[in-house]
């Protein structure tokens, strides 16, 4: 249950998304969030309202409308709406087996309260946000890249530009366990500090899984994540992390 002590991480979410179509299944979602709270109100007391409850259902499918804490504006958070949960922690409270162990939970209480159709298809997504400050007027993001995350990306069709001033691209890439995205863009961290955000996310839409087909999953799309993090962070920069 270790940690890096200096990781760069600022949000990791799972998240389950299912087809909310027809008004039964609007219907279906409509008590969904009171049944949850009652599993989760000991681990989650804190309730928020996302959406105003003036403004009709059907208007905000797959949009997380009701959210539960552990405490005000605290981590780890269960968000819910139509068609859609979440859980999400931060660095301060993450460590895989913990997490790995409430998104479990969850899992298992939506499958045992929305009652999926066996034929019904769900996407399943595994998230992580890091962060790492970087000055783009200062420095040049493509030997940043290069230097700290094996990435190499150039033109050569522009002269005298200077420094990029921001960035914005991806990989996207099929594996055994889902279609793999990294997308690199510049944005701030929660301190209003401007730098680079590495968004990695993996993603599989299959028939809904029992919970131990949903764990193994989980744990397989953490392992190659995780790796794939170490190994792009591989050198210097992972080196910092500690």
């Amino acid at each position: 249950m270790s940690k890096l002590p200096k990781a760069p991480l600022l949000e990791v979410i799972l998240e389950v998304k299912w087809q909310v179509e027809s008004p039964d299944d609007l219907k279906k979602c409509q008590y969904l969030h009171g049944d949850l709270y009652a599993k989760f109100r000991q681990r989650y007391p804190y309730r928020e309202m996302l959406v105003s409850p003036e403004i009709p259902m059907d208007a905000y499918r797959y949009v997380p409308a009701h959210r539960f804490r552990v405490k005000e504006n605290g981590y780890p958070l269960v968000q819910v709406g139509p068609g859609i949960l979440t859980v999400n922690t931060n660095d301060d409270e993450y460590i895989w087996e913990n997490y790995e162990r409430w998104c479990v939970e969850a899992f298992q209480s939506l499958s045992e309260l929305y009652k999926f159709a066996k034929s019904e298809n769900i996407t399943l997504a595994l998230k992580y946000f890091d962060f790492f400050p970087f000055d783009f007027k200062k420095n040049d993001v493509n030997k940043y890249l290069a230097d700290f995350f094996h990435i190499k990306v150039n033109q050569t069709f522009l002269k005298g530009a200077g420094n990029p001033s921001s960035i914005n691209l991806g990989f996207f890439y099929d594996t055994e366990f889902g279609n793999f995205s990294l997308r690199i863009f510049g944005g701030k961290n929660t301190n209003g500090q401007m730098g680079l955000v590495f968004d990695t996310n993996i993603s599989l839409t299959r028939k809904v899984p029992a919970t131990a087909e949903f764990s193994k999953w989980l744990n397989d799309a953490h392992d190659y994540v995780s790796e794939s993090f170490k190994a792009m962070t591989k050198g210097k920069m992972y080196t910092s992390f500690k």
